[in-house]
């Protein structure tokens, strides 16, 4: 099932981002997340765009969200996806 995240979902998020940031390049981060950090961004994002998780048997296995591209008003309908 498809639905909005919430606050609630930052933890699993975490899980499911984290390993990406600890064993790879691709995510840019630095350092490991903490649900409380996760929890900013999904409050952030979510304030102007969507954010949504992918639930099966009642635990979240993946998420989708949206961020704007760049500050210049020429942009302002254009954003940037992670899946």
């Amino acid at each position: 099932m498809i639905r909005p995240a919430t606050l609630a979902d930052a933890s699993a998020i975490v899980a499911i981002y984290n390993p990406y940031v600890a064993t790879t390049t691709i995510t840019f981060e630095e350092a490991l997340v903490s649900a409380d950090e996760m929890e900013q961004r999904i409050r952030a994002v979510t304030a102007t765009l969507p954010w949504y998780v992918y639930e099966m048997n009642g635990q979240i296995v993946g998420y989708a969200y949206a961020t704007p591209w760049r500050a210049r008003s020429a942009y302002r309908l254009s954003v940037e996806t992670t899946v």
